[in-house]
């Protein structure tokens, strides 16, 4: 069999890559069918001339300075993506480029390898736009300042950099990891990023633990409203394992020195350099020929060449004839799994044609592409859409849409059950129709001025109208989506209900304004109580024992027998009066509070109250720092203490009184317990002194407590942190 022949059917009959060669003026040469039909040459006379003038909607240039390169360096193979457009569909191909040398190492041509990656390419843009509402993106997402010190990054980016946000952020990327430019380098990356805002290119991460990552990165500048740079925005896809792959075929080319010129040797350095697994039977399943990725997949050996493919597992048994191939002359396409030694799974695109050889006879060729990363990305994808949607439903926020080209607007059913409105599962005209008239202008113009700013984000409180003409306030906020230059084209956001919130927030306000009234009254009212009881105190006690001194002197400036008895019973009075004034100053301000401190004021107070075998009032006292104990807090405390044992003596019927006084973990702990004849505290009205005991606690930070059952008596708890 002529193999050579053999190997330029497969090339032609190729249906996974477009194929092609040049001489080193670009004049093509020869390609294969698949080239021929996505350019639309099959009819045309395109042999001899130009690449450029026989190929069209294609990124010549790009393509042009690839060949360039491969010429003045022979020995390398470029890999570049390039995008054709045509009127009915945009196509994404890579490109393996090489040159072609003689046997004096002379360049004679430029040979080139398409591997169609659309849908990757339309997989990854997908996947970008979901990083807005989901971090669940294959690829490191990195933005920096106009310093190239990073500013944020997705979850893949963190894996990569080891970035962590409390050592890592504001550091370059150079301070990370050890980068390396694969096909440029740094000087030329930040020259053209900041003279033409782009750069696209393949970069190496050398991590401590010898972990390496190949990254394929598209580097865009971030400009503000007036083009200037703000910062730089880099999406780089890990490409680790193509590029292995890549470098170990790079890597075998080299040992072998093949003459690319005879195309036995041609074919086999394509096939060893292909990213896929090939293979040729005959119709009885004879192996005839492997490449090193097949033999890598199955575990076979040169000496399974010229042999029947054996033992068949589940994995091999795609590599037998198929009974449509041969037999019918018949091209196929199906895909199938493979498990590794490490038993992980893999996706795999098969293709089988008939190839044949120079004897006339049909031989099977085999192509088997893996896709698991394209499943992988496609299956990411979809689960971050249900993600998407669940979430919409899951949540009682409206989620909306804004198609700034179209001027039209999509929300979530949410937006039914909040406001009220028929809902369509298609894009509405966006107006401003239902926000409050009042509000249009000001939310109006902040979008206006976010768009202006550059700003990524936005976030604005306004009333909207429902279905049934109320409204309801509502917080909305929205992540702004921005072409390459710098303008908006989408807005995605969520409108959140705060009616309820806002209410509340005006009647706990309108509660606050009411308690700080009755504490202004509940002061005025004890003022007034204290006067009233000051003037009663001195109107019946100190105003009558003056009066009778008055009158026995008078009495004795008339009366000269008595007159000695009647001045001694005078000074009596006076007398008592000076002791009344002296008792009323000291419930005013105690005398003992200011000498000697809380606790000894109290344990007098307890004392004078004490009627041996009528009523016990008994002070307990556990250490405690009074240093700590303000005057201020000192004089509330003794007041409460007046108050609750006023109350007893009024009302409880008590005979036994106990006052305790602790300290515990910087808290001051005041309890007065009685034995009386107790109450209901939710049914009893609060008057003027149960209202100033909480209040004079509450002052201080602290507060009070009353315990009580009919029958039971009574206890207070105040509690006052100590500061």
């Amino acid at each position: 069999m002529d193999a050579s022949f053999a190997n330029t059917s497969h090339l032609e009959n190729s249906s996974e890559f477009l194929w092609g060669l040049t001489d080193i003026n670009f004049r093509i040469l020869q390609t294969n069918h698949l080239f021929q039909k996505q350019f639309g040459l099959e009819n045309k006379n395109w042999k001899g001339r130009l690449f450029q003038d026989v190929v069209q909607n294609f990124q010549v240039e790009k393509f042009l300075r690839a060949n360039n390169e491969c010429i003045h360096n022979p020995g390398k193979t470029i890999s570049i993506e390039i995008k054709t457009t045509t009127a009915a569909e945009e196509n994404w191909f890579r490109w393996e480029v090489s040159a072609i040398s003689d046997e004096k190492n002379n360049v004679t041509g430029i040979r080139f390898l398409g591997t169609d990656v659309t849908k990757q390419k339309k997989a990854e843009q997908k996947l970008l736009q979901q990083t807005i509402l989901l971090d669940n993106i294959s690829d490191a997402i990195i933005s920096t300042d106009t310093n190239f010190f990073i500013k944020t990054w997705n979850h893949k980016a963190a894996i990569i950099f080891n970035l962590k946000c409390e050592n890592e952020n504001n550091n370059s990327l150079h301070n990370i990891s050890k980068l390396n430019f694969v096909n440029d380098c740094e000087n030329n990356f930040k020259k053209m990023i900041r003279n033409n805002g782009f750069w696209n290119g393949d970069v190496l991460i050398e991590k401590n633990n010898e972990v390496k990552y190949y990254l394929q990165t598209t580097v865009n500048a971030i400009k503000d409203h007036e083009g200037r740079i703000t910062g730089f925005a880099a999406v780089s896809r890990d490409i680790s394992k193509e590029q292995t792959i890549k470098n170990k075929f790079v890597s075998e080319q080299k040992k072998s020195k093949l003459d690319l010129v005879k195309e036995q040797k041609q074919f086999k350095s394509f096939m060893e350099n292909a990213p896929l697994v090939a293979w040729i039977t005959d119709s009885n399943g004879v192996l005839l020929y492997m490449n090193t990725l097949f033999k890598q997949l199955y575990n076979y050996t040169d000496a399974n060449l010229n042999k029947k493919i054996s033992p068949i597992t589940e994995c091999q048994k795609v590599l037998l004839p198929d009974k449509d191939v041969i037999p019918k002359n018949k091209s196929i396409e199906f895909f199938h799994k493979c498990l590794d030694a490490n038993k992980n799974v893999h996706y795999y695109r098969t293709f089988k044609f008939p190839i044949q050889d120079v004897e006339g006879n049909l031989l099977e060729g085999g192509q088997s592409v893996e896709i698991t990363a394209e499943l992988e990305a496609e299956q990411a994808l979809k689960k971050s859409n249900e993600l998407f949607e669940y979430a919409a439903k899951a949540t009682r926020d409206v989620i909306w849409d804004w198609d700034l080209a179209e001027d039209k607007i999509r929300r979530t059913a949410g937006y039914e059950n909040l406001f009220g409105y028929e809902m369509s599962n298609f894009y509405e005209q966006h107006n401003l129709d239902k926000i409050h008239k009042d509000d249009v202008p000001v939310v109006a113009k902040s979008v206006e001025e976010a768009f202006k700013k550059n700003d990524s984000r936005w976030q604005m409180e306004y009333r909207y109208r429902c279905a049934d003409g109320s409204y309801k306030i509502i917080i909305d906020q929205a992540y702004l989506i921005r072409n390459k230059d710098g303008k908006v084209v989408r807005v995605i956001g969520s409108m959140q209900d705060v009616t309820e919130e806002r209410d509340l927030q005006k009647q706990i306000l309108i509660t606050e304004k009411q308690k700080k009234k009755d504490v202004v009254n509940a002061v005025i009212d004890a003022q007034e109580k204290e006067r009233n009881e000051l003037s009663a105190e001195l109107h019946d006690n100190v105003n009558q024992l003056l009066a009778a001194a008055i009158l026995y002197l008078k009495t004795a400036q008339k009366q000269d027998d008595s007159k000695e008895e009647l001045i001694t019973h005078s000074l009596d009075y006076v007398q008592k009066a000076v002791d009344e004034l002296r008792n009323i100053s000291r419930n005013l301000t105690p005398a003992e509070l200011k000498m000697n401190g809380l606790s000894a004021a109290l344990k007098v107070f307890a004392e004078k109250l004490h009627i041996a075998n009528n009523f016990e009032v008994t002070f307990l006292v556990k250490k405690i720092n009074e240093n700590k104990i303000s005057a201020s807090l000192q004089l509330a405390l003794y007041r409460i203490v007046q108050e609750v044992m006023n109350n007893i003596l009024k009302h409880a019927n008590a005979n036994e009184v106990i006052i305790r006084l602790s300290e515990s973990k910087n808290i001051l702990h005041l309890k007065i317990t009685d034995n009386g004849k107790g109450f209901d505290p939710f049914l009893i009205k609060k008057g003027l002194g149960i209202t100033n005991i909480h209040n004079r606690a509450e002052n201080f930070g602290g507060n009070a407590e009353i315990i009580s059952l009919p029958g039971k008596g009574c206890s207070w708890h105040i509690s006052v942190p100590l500061t």
